[in-house]
């Protein structure tokens, strides 16, 4: 298998929002981990440059909650991120359980 790259400029960036994001909620690795399903190592290592996969990212962003403009911002990052890298579709996922679903 080969190594992960370095994230680019656009995943440096798009981590830094995830990190902030979820400081500002406020809420620990350990409860973001909780909420999304998964651990906090995932979350550790997403927020320290592990660009997440998109339903990833998006439920990082349902349960941060920024504003449109942000959560559109980060959409636009994540593609830039990895624009021609197989890395988008490796690793383990983590389970999502979107809030809002089951608030509905």
């Amino acid at each position: 298998m080969s190594p992960v790259p370095e994230p680019n400029e656009h995943g440096k960036e798009l981590v830094t929002h995830l990190r902030q994001m979820r400081e500002r909620v406020p809420i620990t690795q350990e409860e973001a981990a909780t909420a999304l399903g998964g651990s906090r190592y995932q979350i550790h290592r997403i927020e320290q440059g592990r660009i997440p996969q998109r339903d990833e990212l998006v439920a990082m962003l349902d349960l941060y909650r920024p504003s449109p403009q942000v959560a559109a911002t980060c959409l636009v990052l994540w593609e830039l991120a990895w624009p021609h890298s197989p890395h988008r579709i490796r690793g383990k996922r983590l389970r999502i359980t979107s809030r809002r679903a089951s608030n509905s």
